[in-house]
């Protein structure tokens, strides 16, 4: 597992020379897991590609993490993405073991 550096609120530029909006999660990964904060995950989503002529204007992304009991909800900004800081309460083996027993990290675009 790679080393998790912190999160800055303004990360910088992306491959697509965005700047991400960043939210920082009101939970810790694993969901329900104790101790101290060991580093940081972070999920960010840089573009949407809509096949539409007047694409949504507002748009939110909803991610739920397995396990988990709150959905976090980060705001899609069309010229900054969207993201969110998770703060990781184990070492990089157990947090590479949830994500691999989770499968999936559900995504939604509303």
């Amino acid at each position: 597992m790679a080393h998790m550096p912190p999160v800055q609120q303004e990360p910088g530029p992306s491959t697509t020379g965005q700047t991400p909006h960043v939210k920082i999660a009101s939970f810790t990964l694993p969901p329900g897991v104790k101790g101290d904060i060991k580093g940081e995950l972070v999920v960010c989503i840089e573009s949407l590609h809509w096949n539409y002529r007047k694409p949504p204007q507002q748009v939110q992304v909803r991610l739920r993490w397995w396990g988990g009991t709150v959905d976090t909800v980060v705001p899609f900004h069309s010229t900054r993405g969207a993201g969110a800081a998770f703060p990781v309460t184990c070492g990089p083996r157990y947090l590479s073991r949830y994500l691999k027993d989770m499968g999936n990290l559900v995504v939604s675009v509303e």
